[in-house]
């Protein structure tokens, strides 16, 4: 994602305003670092979080999962790495390192790591060199966690969705800006891309449609990964300000109007009651994928 390595893009925006994941899906990994505990004399001591970016996922593992003896946050862009590092690099556990995805088997030793994640960045690796990578990396029984989110809704005005998808995918606004086919990728839920069960075993995948969130009948309580935010309708328009669409947009059309209050406006005369200062309940879709390294 060469648009997040631009100097010129704002990496403490992208920190500000971006979701977080909810504390249940990483109970949810914690299950599985109880079990690598028992398999590896209690200790364990490597977590690497890979495409980082400015380190929010890696902030939570330290947090909830705190058996590890070093969790390395590792992004390809220094622009990220260098937020992150400002952000949480004081905090003794955790470190930062400016690698690509495909490089990280360079670093560090085959079958040397306890845990690898990878939160809202595989839709731009090659999946299959990912996860062979990691696999190489893992000791035996260790897990792979892979995750993410992807188009936004606001909860309570399902009147707005074609607004935001007009603004975000419209040909005339945002869609010509994403870079393919990453975006569409994520968009799916990377639905077309599987753990190989000859390299993993207890393979969880589940994707979660944010508007399916709507229904009174979805069961959301049994579901870890619910991506949610309470936050001003402003915040949402910096928010969708932090998208790399918004940022290539902006870079090629700097005196023209700004695309995203353009929608703002839109929205604020759809919905009377409705002001820049409002609170809304933002969901987004979300998915993951995680499974053990078997021994081959």
């Amino acid at each position: 994602m060469s648009q997040f390595s631009d100097s010129r893009y704002n990496a403490n925006n992208y920190n500000t305003y971006r979701p977080s994941y909810p504390e249940s899906f990483y109970e949810k990994l914690k299950e599985y670092e109880q079990t690598s505990l028992s398999l590896h004399d209690g200790r364990l001591k490597t977590l690497l979080d890979i495409g980082c970016g400015t380190g929010i996922a890696t902030y939570q593992l330290s947090k909830n999962l705190k058996d590890f003896d070093q969790l390395i946050g590792i992004d390809a862009s220094d622009t990220m790495i260098k937020t992150a590092t400002e952000a949480y690099g004081s905090i003794k556990s955790l470190s930062f390192e400016i690698s690509g995805y495909d490089k990280i088997d360079d670093k560090f030793a085959s079958e040397s790591i306890d845990m690898i994640t990878c939160f809202q960045a595989c839709h731009w690796f090659d999946f299959d060199k990912f996860v062979n990578v990691s696999w190489k990396l893992l000791k035996v029984d260790a897990p792979l966690a892979i995750v993410g989110y992807m188009d936004s809704v606001i909860l309570e005005y399902p009147e707005l969705d074609s607004l935001l998808h007009e603004l975000e995918y419209g040909q005339e606004n945002l869609g010509p800006y994403w870079d393919q086919p990453g975006r569409t990728i994520l968009r799916s839920g990377l639905a077309d891309f599987h753990l190989d069960e000859t390299k993993f075993t207890d393979i969880q995948e589940v994707i979660i449609d944010a508007k399916m969130l709507r229904s009174k009948y979805y069961d959301s309580d049994n579901n870890p990964l619910i991506v949610s935010k309470k936050m001003a309708l402003s915040d949402f328009a910096n928010y969708l300000r932090t998208s790399s669409s918004y940022f290539t947009w902006r870079q090629k059309h700097q005196d023209s109007e700004d695309l995203v209050q353009i929608y703002m406006n839109k929205i604020l005369e759809k919905i009377d009651s409705l002001k820049l200062s409002s609170e809304v309940t933002i969901v987004w879709g979300s998915y993951y994928k995680i499974g053990k390294k078997k021994q081959l």
